[in-house]
């Protein structure tokens, strides 16, 4: 059987992340609704001739405006009526789905943040207050055709199925995908099925950003963009280096992953889908957008990606080779005989009408970044890292050609969060009638944010530790162990792994992981048995850490140095080493050195069942 012949079973093997609203990127998997209840007129309202649009293209409408000037007419271009405004001052959302500017007027730095695709501003609620404290004015503009408020359905809900395996306890997962309609109609009239509404929106961003700094030449412009954000922010802030000083991409939509793409072709060009019921019933519960799109609305995506990536800048990366067009093929047989929107992938040379000169004048451009930070989740769903990964190689050899004598390693990094992050992982509104952060989805939330912040306000790359050839993202803060070790979930540390404090001139020290597993431990108050999640690690010959943690891809709930003490031994399976506490909230080797230097007179001792630990654990100590 050809393997793509099993494309048809990607729903059932594709993982899928938080299905809500915040989240509003297809992280999941997709429902279906049949247009069977639609009339033709009905079928069709939701399409405009986009030759009439023009809502963002401001190139001959602003010159000689000031910065203020042109964000009125930037905001006003769609009717604020049109837009979502939900708004619960008790959770702080604001207007989460209209274009904002919000800060001191008077502040001399800016920062842009733009959403991905269905989602809106709102998507961004958590990391709006750390920059506005920090003094900057917060710019966070609707997508075109994002964010319009739905209306009731033209159609019956009579076949709404397996509403009850939608959400488990978290609301997290997502049950199997089912025949969907829903009360509610989202206006898609606007959403671009082509590439202009994007590239205008973009260039008017850019525009944006370089009158401000203009105005402020010794403030700072900071940029962020999510997904298909990330797509935008690329190219109005990748392309005026001299406007923007720190550039961040969160998994950047630069090509759609295989997976995704053969799901999204076997829809068929005219069907209506929806995010599900999961965001359908999440509506004015969340941080906005929308729950349903059509085929076009994905190959505008990738129309935008290819326009820019291969045609404005002509880069050198496999997405433009000619090898890459088969991740985009899809067997005419497997759409009922219809040809697929993806073959045509690279713009031919008579559809690209850039210059050679002009996409490397461009490029160059690349080389003049200030502060570049890719970030993305390993084993994505939904994009490409591979071309993420090789677009970030462009910018190093763009930037060592021209800084050379600089250490222009400096201005660029690339990490990967875990998998189970997903696509869409910053914050949430937290559920109704939690709040945060003891009610937040999940606990990474504060990490991820805290690293977007530090980013945007101060240029410091997300941190590392190096995994063979790609590095992890790791967080830094006071509140994380050791600064590179808490986060990470205990899957992503095999064998052994480099702790490293940042990219440029780090000290990197091997932790090897001698065991990782689910063990029994003794609680230390009356005697309780839980199962935990335990590693043991070597950081030197005389040095060895246990952490602990409630569930495999959790944060570091205990840490303990071991003692030099002869250890006991239970049944071959049970130890009870002496330990040393550390504190998960401070540095770690600080800690170690303190314990070394300052014995415990009676340290703790804690039991942990399990066979091969036990053994593993008295290979390195004295047992009896």
């Amino acid at each position: 059987m050809p393997s793509w012949a099993l494309l048809p079973f990607a729903v059932s093997i594709i993982r899928c992340s938080a299905l809500r609203l915040q989240d509003a990127s297809l992280d999941a998997l997709l429902e279906y609704r049949s247009d069977d209840a639609l009339n033709s007129s009905q079928l069709h309202a939701d399409f405009r001739d986009e030759s009439s649009w023009g809502q963002y293209d401001f190139k001959d409408r602003w010159d000689g405006l000031g910065f203020e000037d042109r964000w009125k007419m930037f905001r006003e271009a769609v009717d604020v009526s049109a837009f979502q405004d939900f708004y619960d001052p008790a959770l702080d959302t604001g207007p989460v789905c209209q274009p904002t500017l919000e800060g001191p007027e008077d502040s001399p730095n800016l920062a842009i943040l733009s959403h991905g695709f269905l989602a809106c501003p709102g998507l961004f609620f958590r990391v709006v207050g750390p920059l506005i404290e920090a003094g900057f004015r917060v710019m966070r503009p609707t997508l075109p055709g994002h964010g319009r408020k739905c209306t009731a359905a033209p159609h019956s809900n009579d076949d709404v199925q397996n509403e009850d395996d939608i959400d488990d306890d978290d609301g997290d997962e997502f049950g199997t995908p089912s025949l969907l309609s829903s009360e509610l109609q989202d206006d898609i009239s606007d959403m671009p099925s082509t590439a202009k509404p994007y590239l205008d929106f973009a260039d008017a961003l850019g525009m944006l950003a370089e009158q401000f700094k203009k105005e402020h030449p010794n403030g700072k412009v900071v940029a962020a963009g999510h997904s298909l954000g990330g797509m935008i922010t690329a190219k109005f802030a990748m392309e005026r280096p001299h406007y923007v000083d720190h550039v961040l991409l969160i998994n950047p939509m630069f090509a759609l992953s295989w997976g995704f793409i053969g799901t999204a072709a076997a829809l068929g060009p005219d069907s209506l889908w929806s995010k599900g019921s999961s965001c359908e019933k999440q509506r004015g519960k969340s941080s906005g957008g929308i729950c349903q799109f059509r085929l076009r609305h994905i190959t505008a995506m990738i129309d935008l990606a290819k326009e820019v990536l291969c045609c404005h800048w002509k880069m050198p990366i496999s997405l433009c080779g000619s090898s890459y067009l088969m991740s985009y093929m899809v067997p005419a047989g497997m759409l009922g005989g219809r040809s697929t929107p993806f073959t045509n992938a690279v713009p031919t040379t008579s559809q690209c009408h850039v210059s050679a000169t002009a996409a490397d004048r461009t490029r160059k451009q690349f080389g003049h970044i200030g502060r570049f930070q890719v970030i993305s989740t390993r084993w994505e769903n939904m994009v490409d890292n591979d071309v993420i990964s090789d677009l970030v190689d462009v910018v190093r050899d763009t930037q060592s050609i021209f800084n050379w004598g600089v250490n222009s390693m400096m201005n660029y990094n690339l990490c990967y969060w875990p998998f189970g992050l997903g696509h869409a992982y910053l914050s949430n509104r937290p559920k109704e009638g939690m709040t945060y952060p003891s009610g937040q989805t999940k606990w990474w939330h504060p990490y991820v944010e805290n690293a977007v912040v530090k980013f945007l306000l101060t240029g410091k790359h997300v941190d590392i530790v190096s995994a063979g050839d790609s590095n992890d993202c790791v967080t830094s803060d006071s509140d994380v162990a050791g600064g590179s070790l808490a986060v990470l979930p205990a899957w992503m540390h095999v064998d052994s792994y480099d702790i490293g404090m940042d990219i440029i001139g780090m000290e990197t020290s091997r932790a090897e992981v001698l065991f990782e597993g689910d063990v029994e431990k003794q609680s230390e108050w009356f005697g309780r048995w839980h199962e935990r999640n335990l590693e043991f690690i070597r950081f030197d010959p005389s040095t060895f850490v246990i952490a602990t943690r409630k569930e495999r891809n959790e944060n570091i709930r205990d840490m303990f140095l071991v003692g030099a003490q002869t250890i006991e031994v239970d049944d071959d399976k049970c130890v009870a080493p002496s330990l040393s506490e550390l504190d998960p909230t401070e540095p770690l080797y600080k800690q170690i050195a303190n314990a070394k230097e300052h014995v415990v007179d009676y340290p703790k001792v804690i039991k942990f069942c399990q066979q091969r630990f036990a053994q593993i654990l008295c290979e390195h100590f004295s047992c009896t």
